[in-house]
């Protein structure tokens, strides 16, 4: 895991780098974004329309180009900094959210913040630790996710 993280954050620096070089302010990731996935499931980048993905994957695109925009803003982000890292983990959760009957419980406030346009974004619910380690606060904070 921590192998994969280091990797995935020096690749993630090297794009930020390139794009600090070129002075950019901003970039669209949904390109090098879509090829990544590909990749990753051994599709052809012609395989589905990339549309489509970003439909289908839209809270993990939303989440990856606000993460994007963040480095681009902040000139000391350093995505090798360990806690840097974590969202590249905490990231892949949200792929499941493609399928329209899961949603996604955290403590992690940062979902929230860098997803807010998604069709999915409903489907993050963020709760305060100390109630998810709570049995009957858990509970509650479940039923109510469901019912929704």
């Amino acid at each position: 895991m921590d192998d994969t993280k280091r990797q995935k954050a020096e690749e993630f620096k090297a794009m930020i780098d390139a794009a600090r070089q070129d002075k950019l302010k901003a970039l669209d990731i949904t390109e090098v974004w879509f090829a990544s996935i590909a990749k990753s499931v051994g599709a052809e980048l012609k395989s589905k329309p990339v549309d489509e993905i970003v439909s289908a994957l839209s809270a993990h695109h939303e989440f990856e180009q606000a993460k994007l925009q963040t480095a681009l803003t902040i000139p000391e982000y350093n995505p090798l900094r360990r806690k840097n890292q974590n969202d590249i983990i905490d990231v892949e959760q949200l792929m499941y959210l493609w399928d329209e009957s899961l949603c996604m419980l955290t403590a992690d406030g940062g979902f929230k913040n860098k997803v807010t346009n998604s069709k999915q974004a409903t489907r993050i619910i963020t709760a305060k630790a100390a109630d998810l380690m709570n049995a009957k606060r858990a509970e509650v904070i479940l039923r109510d996710a469901l019912a929704s």
